[in-house]
């Protein structure tokens, strides 16, 4: 029945293109439809059975009129064995005509050699086009349009047709009308606008023999119903881009920013997709020549579509096709926030750097020798200040402390006072850094770079295997970034496996985590603190397969969804907000803050009790040996105090004890309350 209708079409089609006087409407509307579409390169292929020749030659010399058009005729059984077909670095359009189904196996078989990119023309005699067609296989990608000569005398109409997937059927869309130049009634146009949506392009325009109203621009960005199409999908678990739920039936949905962009486009372009997490649980990276995570998912076939944060590199964009942009990540680095309780034997050290207290140590020598120096030459007798004293005096008067006998001598006051002065200039500083230290907390690190962290001692860098930071530091011509890379790949344990084990790992030891901004704020509280800066910037998004006819069609959705706003607004609901860590109350100090002056208090008491010790045993021992054993036999006699005088070294309290140990004389009772100036003038007297 088909070969009857072919037969039958063929004849009818022959009886109009053929016998027409003058040159024949078939003609006139390819050439109107290659001057509306300015396609420079054009090819027509022809039928091979008779009267398919004649329409060949009558097509070519029609555009060849034109001008500036490269015009090929080319049989259809065997077009790739025609020498110059088709030119390089062109995009052509072919024009066939299929006068019968017969002919449209046989384009079946060489549409395949084509150039990916070409344009179709097919000229069809039946309106019911997917029968027609039921041989030929028309992928997603390609850009095929098909007219069906109608009668003389009317106008001809052109659609778009396409497959999903070879299982599924044609798919039609409208795509414009030939109006001939018999026809003067604008009720076509008119008719045609209101086939197409609105929101698309459409032109209608004036050519060298007819009018053609047409839909402009890339036909593959239309096909927005992909008529349920189902992929399958690799993935990762990092919150917040990607978030797994597992279901009772083993199946998995996924949430999040990409869940979100991915939900929407199903709905848009009617596809269902089914995801499962990448067999190696990474991201993907080449390693020894092949590609692990879900990159290599994808290559390997396993997934039709990788739905995560990934990075658009140069080596993944060699292996898969990604689509535009959806976000803009900034790589920083996290560290543990500094606290008191961190710095347990530096609390009270820590408000002056090394050199300032380096400083301070020196200038209490100094003044210390100098106290010693200016009494021990300007000042005689028990006045003069051994180092040890010299050295109380000085610390105590830094300390803040005055001494119960200052010194007599100008020189060693002036000492005094110097060291007084710098005790009013260092406390100031360093109280006020103390109070603000224990009040808010310690300074935050200082350093903001990957050559910063490897320049501070005792700390470790790390990141998240498999993923594309390892490859930005092994690319870095940056020598810190190289140094970084050798310590990764000497030391495996620098590495993790996942973000939050890469966060919490720096909580436990002394350890700098780098990963994407989100990836770190979704999983960081006021125990954490990121540096700022960023090291590295990069843009992500969901991959797909290498050639994927889904792309370009995805890509138009994402243009239109984030010109309406759509895309901000699922990253907004997903993107989690900070926690102010400001602290607008004080807590109160813990045991760890005060154990260090805990500590030294406890040792100078066992220091003084010690000192204590040694005076009581040691000294009144090295006394007796210095006056020997009867030096106490040689004091003078304290019932004859001698009369003091120029050359009586005895101190007045030394007389008046004396005086105390008298008997009755004179009158003078021991036992007698006397004024001190009757004291005074008695030991005088006597």
């Amino acid at each position: 029945m088909a070969g009857g209708w072919g037969a039958a079409g063929f004849l009818l089609l022959s009886f109009w293109v053929f016998e027409s006087s003058g040159q024949n409407v078939t003609s006139q509307m390819v050439v109107d439809y290659v001057q509306f579409y300015k396609h420079r390169d054009v090819y027509v292929l022809e039928p091979g059975d008779e009267g398919g020749e004649t329409w060949a030659t009558d097509t070519f010399l029609s555009l060849t009129s034109l001008g500036d058009t490269f015009v090929g005729v080319v049989p259809l059984a065997s077009p790739p064995a025609t020498p110059g077909w088709p030119r390089h670095a062109i995009d052509p359009l072919m024009v066939a005509l299929l006068p019968s189904p017969r002919h449209a196996v046989i384009l079946g078989r060489m549409f395949p050699l084509a150039p990916r990119r070409c344009s179709w023309l097919l000229l069809l005699p039946d309106p019911d086009i997917t029968t027609w067609l039921l041989p030929l296989t028309l992928p997603l990608d390609t850009r095929v349009t098909v007219a069906t000569l109608p009668p003389e005398d009317s106008t001809t109409p052109l659609w778009h047709v396409y497959q999903v997937t070879p299982a599924m059927e044609k798919r039609t869309l409208p795509a414009g009308r030939w109006i001939p130049p018999t026809l003067l009634d604008d009720s076509h146009l008119d008719a045609f606008r209101k086939e197409v949506p609105a929101t698309e392009r459409v032109e209608e325009r004036r050519v060298t023999y007819g009018r053609m109203v047409a839909v402009v621009g890339d036909p593959l960005l239309r096909r927005t119903d992909l008529t349920g199409l189902r992929l399958a999908c690799t993935t990762v678990n990092e919150s917040p881009h990607t978030i797994l739920t597992t279901h009772s039936n083993g199946t998995f949905s996924v949430t999040g920013i990409f869940g979100g962009v991915v939900s929407s486009l199903q709905e848009i372009t009617n596809f269902t997709c089914s995801c499962r997490p990448s067999r190696d649980g990474q991201w993907g990276s080449l390693k020894d020549g092949r590609w692990t995570g879900m990159v290599g998912d994808v290559v390997d076939g396993v997934a039709d579509m990788a739905v995560a944060s990934l990075d658009i590199t140069p080596e993944r964009s060699v292996a898969v096709d990604f689509l535009l942009p959806i976000s803009h990540t900034r790589y920083k680095m996290v560290v543990k926030r500094p606290s008191n309780s961190d710095l347990m034997w530096g609390t009270y050290i820590k408000e002056f750097s090394g050199h300032v207290w380096a400083v301070l140590g020196s200038t209490a020598v100094a003044l210390m020798l100098a106290m010693h120096g200016t009494t021990a030459i300007m000042e005689q007798g028990t006045e003069r200040l051994s180092l040890l004293e010299s050295f109380s005096v000085v610390m105590g008067a830094l300390c803040g402390q005055g001494c119960s006998t200052p010194p007599r001598t100008a020189p060693a006051r002036l000492v005094l006072l110097t060291t007084l002065v710098l005790h009013v200039v260092v406390q100031a500083h360093y109280t006020s850094n103390l109070a603000s230290s224990l009040a808010v907390g310690p300074l935050m690190p200082s350093f903001s770079t990957i050559r910063g962290v490897l320049a501070e001692p005792g700390l470790s860098f790390g990141l998240m295997r498999e993923t594309a930071m390892v490859e930005y530091l092994k690319s870095s011509s940056d020598q810190y970034h190289q140094a970084a890379y050798s310590k990764l790949m000497a030391r495996d344990s620098l590495m993790v496996g996942t973000s939050a084990e890469g966060v919490s790992k720096t909580l436990q030891e002394k350890y700098v985590y780098m990963d994407t901004d989100l990836f770190i704020y979704s999983n960081i509280d006021c125990r954490h603190y990121v540096l700022p800066g960023s090291e590295f910037r990069a843009f992500t998004s969901i991959a797909f397969k290498k050639g994927s006819p889904l792309v370009p069609i995805l890509n138009s959705i994402l243009l239109k969804m984030k010109g309406g706003g759509l895309i901000k607004k699922i990253q907004m609901s997903w993107v989690p907000r900070p926690e102010k860590c400001d602290q607008n109350t004080t807590s109160p100090i813990r045991l760890a803050a005060i154990t260090a002056p805990l500590v030294g208090l406890l040792l100078a008491i066992i220091l003084s009790l010690c000192c204590c010790s040694l005076e009581h045993s040691i000294i009144p021992k090295v006394s007796q040996r210095s006056h020997g054993p009867m030096s106490t036999l040689g004091c003078r006699d304290t019932a004859k105090p001698p009369k003091t005088g120029h050359g009586n070294s005895r101190t007045w309290q030394e007389v008046v004890k004396n005086y105390l140990n008298l008997p009755k004389r004179g009158g003078l009772e021991r036992e007698t309350v006397m004024p001190s100036n009757r004291i005074l003038k008695y030991v005088l007297r006597n």
